[in-house]
């Protein structure tokens, strides 16, 4: 194999210069010349200008994409050896590169500068050992391998290929992170063997015998599925997977491309139980205005009923009965009040007052209500302090706590 000399020139092409230095300042003792480019159009004036032996090229740049670029330079400079290095390491990406770009490597970022310096010097070594060896011949006979192992082992997406009799073919690092399996343990096990019995293994199975049913080749029989998964320790996983068949002669094989979408289901789920919690706040923050207009309403009646029982009292002509009956409706508007004040409260209109409350008088007070609430079942009977039993609250809720116990004292018979 020959060696790389300063006769070669590697061009690397990326839009963040900072990239662009770092790769200057760690590849510059290489025996090979580096110029670079921020765009593709800046690449190919570079091209015009002079030989380029090699170019790396990243993927996600202004106007034409690493792989438009690599596929035009492939179409011009058929003998310039490409590679793609990028930070967007996902199976369509790298699926254009290979059959686009014919790329001789697909790289992903952070890289590590000494792979790429012996790369790239392996690469050129080859070259320079077979001058008439063009890119295209370098693919066929070393890059599909190395392509196809670059992609399995960089590939996001979990990978899992299944021949015509369910047998794993191929389970790549990242469906050995995900379920927690190791690629020796799989490859060659049935899938009914490999995973536990799961939604998941029916739809690997079921699409393998929509396949063989079908005969279809190199089409999509499972798009965006999602299903359960579960993993080596027991955890179970919500899955999307997209499954492509394709034959091996009468046979189908399947190559599944699968993503735990746990988390993003969960995120789902969050967010419309917030929703659901937002709405049901809505609703409560209506139903609050509306009680709290009801109450101002129903305030300003009890207002003159107290008003009218007071004038009415006033009138020395009236009976000790008519004024005992008085005093009474006159002391439930003034309940209705504090009943009022404290939908207000609640509506958010107002706070409850807090006071010094005599619990004696208040049961004093509320006793011909309580005796009318409670029926001829129910006797009230009066245990009051002998001293003063004064609370700081709002005497609104605390008749109100007095009348739910009266009032529910009938359940307890």
């Amino acid at each position: 194999m020959g060696r790389p000399t300063m006769s070669h020139t590697v061009l690397f092409v990326d839009d963040d210069i900072g990239v662009l230095q770092a790769l200057v300042r760690r590849l510059r003792k290489e025996p090979f010349e580096i110029c670079t480019a921020t765009s593709a159009e800046e690449a190919h004036a570079t091209f015009a200008r002079r030989k380029i032996d090699l170019v790396v090229c990243d993927w996600r740049m202004p106007g034409m994409c690493g792989t438009e670029f690599l596929a035009s330079i492939a179409k011009e400079y058929p003998n310039c050896i490409r590679i793609m290095l990028t930070g967007e390491p996902t199976l369509a990406v790298a699926i254009g590169a290979v059959n686009n770009g014919e790329v001789y490597r697909f790289l992903t970022k952070p890289y590590d500068a000494e792979a790429l310096a012996r790369i790239i010097r392996t690469a050129l070594g080859k070259r320079e050992s077979a001058p008439s060896l063009n890119t295209e011949g370098l693919q066929s006979k070393q890059g599909i391998p190395a392509y196809k192992s670059s992609i399995l082992q960089h590939v996001l997406d979990c990978v899992v290929c299944i021949d015509h009799e369910g047998g794993i073919l191929e389970f790549n690092p990242a469906a050995e992170q995900m379920f927690g399996y190791s690629r020796a343990e799989i490859l060659g096990k049935k899938v009914s063997e490999a995973f536990p019995a799961c939604e998941f293994r029916d739809v690997l199975a079921g699409s393998l015998d929509t396949a063989a049913f079908m005969n279809v080749q190199g089409e999509v029989i499972g798009s965006r599925l999602e299903s359960t998964a579960v993993r080596a320790d027991g955890k179970k996983i919500t899955v999307e997977l997209v499954t492509i068949a394709a034959r091996n002669g009468d046979n189908p094989i399947l190559t599944s491309f699968i993503r735990d979408i746990s988390k993003i289901k969960k995120a789902e789920a969050e967010i419309k139980s917030a929703e659901n919690r937002m709405r049901e706040a809505a609703k409560f923050e209506a139903i609050g205005r509306l009680a709290g207009g009801v109450a101002r309403d129903f305030n300003h009646v009890l207002a003159a009923i107290n008003v009218n029982c007071e004038i009415l009292l006033t009138d020395m002509s009236l009976s000790s009965a008519i004024k005992a009956a008085l005093r009474e409706i006159q002391s439930a508007g003034e309940r209705g009040a504090a009943l009022t004040r404290q939908l207000v409260a609640l509506s958010g209109k107002k706070e409850s007052v807090s006071e010094v409350v005599d619990l004696n008088q208040v049961i004093i007070q509320l006793e011909p209500v309580l005796v009318n609430v409670a029926g001829p079942v129910i006797s009230v009977v009066k245990d009051l302090s002998p001293s003063p039993a004064r609370v700081r609250g709002s005497r609104g809720d605390i008749e109100q706590v007095v009348m739910d116990i009266v009032t529910n004292s009938g359940d307890c018979r």
